[in-house]
């Protein structure tokens, strides 16, 4: 493709960028060959534009850049390079987005959740759908060999290749997560979204976005025009009120606590499965999912709205509801092999969702609740005691433990979680190794118990001193039940 052909008006072409071939994209100087385009990003961390010579030295035709670098390579001068890589990237696999309907979710938690609920009601109503987030790339129940630098949004070069699959395989709907770092490094720009869920807003994400201010100031970007066009809004949070009030774009409301366009009354909530009465336009509808908690309920609501906003009719809605089961490692029951206790494996790893998982736990428990967690290294430290504090509040028994530790010693992001849990009258006890951690719970547990395992859900990884080494919460419980 033409460069000229991948940029709008506003960029300037320097030493005849414009009438270059392209046929690659990267951000990566080191990956730069023949015909490829180079991205010259300004990170968090490195300037992109310091290795424009290295892209060229290495083979890359032409450069995109913020201002113009002493290089001979053909640059494309352009305001904000995030912001064209989005639109070139579009371009550059022919536009996918505009080939699908585009569901997007953002909130704190909930996000992953949402969109397997959303994929349930689109496969019983024969729709295919792909889905892009925390758990992978998929369409329908396909995995998708995508290659992603980030665990949850693509980048957006990432992102149009994974839409261009989507649309090779006959996909018709894709619900994607939209974190609040997806919208401020631009990587959604130049997709309209048919529904644009939003959750809610906890603490998470501090250590990039410093207040909750810049956190929630960030949020409300996706309900702005240029990204959505309509929002589907939970109202009993905050953030979701405001955006609700401001409509800045035609919103759907919903709520499990207040009159809304979509509201859960006489809800009734079981060990592994809830019960609501749906009032939406007037009429009442009896749900019965394969899910428990309050906060699913809220999800299923938030995932009706978003398919509603794309199309469906309730009825449909309701009857792809039916048949959803369950979402890998969110508030999963794993398997214990003939064990008469309960094993959750959650991804819960801000505060609210751990508070909102062993708060549904305590609703159905009828013996001790054991909580296992840890908290991520390199990542908003400010938390840890908080979710101490909530553990041990909510918590019989917890063995505070390491999550992905990353460049982070273990022993000391312990050290935080306890001044948190210190503070309650739950008895604790610490050791970092997880599958240990894990060992002493199911070692504790008696009949009736229920284990809360939390903070990597359906992640099957750790990180530790950069490099990921094989684990699974679920593989580790099945093997020490067999044992």
């Amino acid at each position: 493709m033409l460069i000229k052909e991948m940029f709008s008006l506003g960029a300037v072409f320097v030493n005849g960028a414009e009438n270059v071939n392209v046929e690659a994209l990267t951000i990566d100087s080191r990956k730069c060959k023949a015909k490829t385009l180079y991205f010259a990003i300004n990170g968090t961390q490195v300037d992109g534009h310091k290795f424009v010579q290295s892209a060229y030295e290495n083979g890359a035709c032409a450069a995109v850049v913020e201002h113009k670098v002493e290089c001979e390579i053909p640059q494309i001068i352009v305001e904000n390079t995030r912001s064209a890589m989005a639109h070139a990237s579009a371009s550059f696999y022919s536009n996918p987005a505009e080939k699908l309907k585009m569901i997007g979710v953002t909130g704190t938690n909930g996000k992953t959740s949402i969109s397997y609920i959303v994929k349930a009601i689109a496969k019983a109503n024969g729709i295919s759908c792909g889905v892009i987030g925390t758990s992978g790339i998929y369409v329908d129940d396909e995995k998708l060999d995508v290659k992603i630098l980030t665990s949850t949004t693509p980048d957006p070069i990432e992102l149009h290749y994974a839409l261009s699959l989507m649309v090779e395989k006959g996909a018709k709907w894709v619900v994607m997560e939209v974190t609040a770092h997806a919208l401020d490094l631009y990587k959604v720009d130049g997709i309209s979204f048919v529904s644009a869920g939003f959750t809610n807003l906890t603490q998470d994400h501090l250590d990039y976005f410093v207040t909750m201010e810049n956190y929630a100031k960030t949020k409300e970007k996706f309900f702005l025009p240029e990204h959505s066009q309509k929002g589907i809004v939970n109202i009993d949070d905050s953030l979701g009120r405001k955006i609700y009030s401001d409509r800045n774009v035609p919103c759907l409301s919903y709520s499990i606590s207040k009159h809304a366009d979509l509201t859960a009354k006489n809800i009734v909530l079981h060990s592994a499965t809830s019960e609501f009465t749906l009032e939406y336009e007037n009429k009442e509808y009896s749900i019965l999912t394969s899910t428990t908690g309050l906060f699913n309920i809220s999800n299923v609501l938030c995932a009706i709205g978003c398919c509603i906003s794309a199309g469906l009719g309730i009825e449909e809605c309701v009857k792809g509801i039916k048949t959803f089961s369950f979402v890998p490692g969110r508030f999963e029951a794993v398997n214990t092999n003939g064990r008469d206790i309960t094993v959750i494996v959650d991804y819960a790893h801000t505060p609210d969702g751990l508070e909102n998982v062993l708060s549904s736990i305590n609703a159905f428990k009828k013996g001790k609740l054991i909580c296992v967690f840890g908290c991520g290294g390199n990542r908003d430290s400010a938390k840890r005691s908080i979710m101490g504090r909530i553990a041990g509040q909510l918590s019989d028994y917890c063995v505070l433990t390491s999550d992905n530790p990353r460049f982070e010693e273990p022993e000391s992001i312990i050290d935080s979680i306890e001044q948190g849990i210190k503070n309650t009258d739950c008895p604790y006890e610490r050791n970092a190794d997880r599958e240990e951690a894990i060992k002493i719970a199911l070692t504790l547990a008696q009949k009736g118990d229920v284990i809360a395992i939390c903070g990597k859900g359906d992640e099957d990884y750790q990180e530790i001193c950069g490099v990921k080494h094989h684990f699974s919460d679920r593989e580790i419980v099945e093997k020490l039940t067999a044992e």
